[in-house]
């Protein structure tokens, strides 16, 4: 937008490339500003990702202990209403 404001003005070549540039260097700027974001976020991403998974390697570990204490419980019930039964 403001190179349309600024070349509504005649100017004359030199002017015309400088603003060019400038706004050149500004879309570089942007771009590797983002890059940086995007690198950031993969970063942050991949932490997380890193984060979940020990998380439910701790779950999955002790949803399978609790299975085990509840087997062995079932187990002693059933053995104990055999003794109960005899």
């Amino acid at each position: 937008m403001e190179v349309y404001a600024v070349l509504a003005y005649p100017v004359g070549y030199t002017e015309i490339a400088f603003i060019i540039s400038s706004t050149h260097d500004e879309c570089t700027t942007l771009v590797l500003f983002l890059v940086d974001e995007i690198a950031d976020l993969r970063e942050r991403i991949s932490n997380l990702e890193r984060e979940k998974d020990s998380e439910k390697a701790s779950y999955e570990q002790q949803l399978q202990q609790l299975r085990a204490e509840c087997k062995d419980a079932k187990d002693q019930l059933i053995a104990d209403n055999m003794m109960k039964g005899k």
